[in-house]
């Protein structure tokens, strides 16, 4: 009877040691499914002290980006919001001045790349071939191309989205240039661009890559110093017009409608910001014909 009691304690004990095993084991699973699925944030976080943050511009002074969900990415004179659920930006935020400007032809063509600080959920230079679509700067490549590590960064695929090829060299190429000449007449301009989604739920993709395409683009300038306090705003369909930019322009209020993006909450005081997100002011930025015409006349044809 000795033999036996000792026989089946031992092999209770086993079986308890066994149950602890597989306990333990599924907690240890647990965190490392966790840790999966939370790697960009957990990475982004940590990466607060690296290169992730630029030493011209610290990035606590940049009150001018908006306030959403996403990625924080911070780049030499830029930052953006990354949506990894869309494999795109949310926004892409600056400041351009006159003096950043400049005409220059000593910087080589950059092939695109993914974005070394995002760790997962994001593309490569292949999920755009073939797509049918261009792979199209939110910054500007001639915006930054003052600076040669800003201007490499503008080719990251964290600041490109699928864009029309109609749209990327026809009307969105204008306003580009556009807001360059308002950056000259004003000396210094805040711009921000994104994509809207009509089915924001459910936007359509790029086959086998997860990539949303854009059923439109926004683009916010704002004067802001001493003698001027203005915006003017667009939402620019992905897609071939010959119609003015004027038949696009829109409010900050409208495009937060659309994107759920809250605009300039950290930079203004309740009352401009309001005043700045109900308004347009045309008057301060006036469209130059000539540039209407080279689009409807060549842009959208070539």
């Amino acid at each position: 009877m000795k033999l036996r009691r000792n026989h089946i304690s031992s092999g209770s004990n086993s079986l308890g040691f066994v149950i602890r095993v597989i306990v333990f084991a599924m907690i240890i699973l647990g965190f490392l499914y966790l840790f999966y699925e939370n790697r960009d944030k957990i990475s982004h976080f940590f990466s607060k002290n690296d290169n992730n943050v630029p030493e011209n511009d610290f990035f606590l002074e940049r009150t001018y980006i908006p306030v959403s969900e996403g990625i924080l990415l911070h780049k030499s004179f830029f930052s953006l919001s990354y949506d990894s659920t869309c494999k795109t930006a949310k926004w892409v935020a600056y400041r351009l001045t006159k003096e950043q400007l400049q005409e220059r032809d000593d910087l080589e063509r950059v092939i695109f790349s993914e974005d070394p600080n995002l760790k997962s959920h994001k593309t490569d230079y292949y999920d755009y071939s073939g797509s049918g679509f261009d792979r199209g700067h939110l910054v500007p490549a001639a915006d930054m191309s003052f600076d040669g590590k800003a201007y490499k960064e503008t080719f990251l695929l964290s600041n490109i989205v699928p864009q029309k090829r109609a749209c990327n060299r026809g009307i969105w190429k204008e306003l580009e240039k556009q807001t360059r000449q308002w950056v000259i007449r004003h000396k210094e301009l805040y711009i921000i661009s994104g994509p809207v989604y009509l089915n924001a739920e459910n936007p359509a993709t790029i086959a086998g890559t997860g990539i949303c395409i854009p059923d439109a683009f926004f683009k916010i300038v704002m004067i802001y110093n001493e003698n001027a306090q203005a915006t003017l705003s667009f939402i620019i369909p992905n897609e071939l017009s010959d119609k003015s930019l004027s038949n696009y322009t829109s409010t900050i209020r409208e495009i937060e409608n659309q994107t759920g993006i809250n605009f300039f909450d950290l930079m203004l005081d309740d009352r401009m910001e309001e005043k700045m997100e109900t308004g347009t002011n045309s008057d301060f930025f006036p469209l130059q014909e000539k540039l209407y015409k080279q689009r409807t006349e060549i842009w959208n044809f070539e």
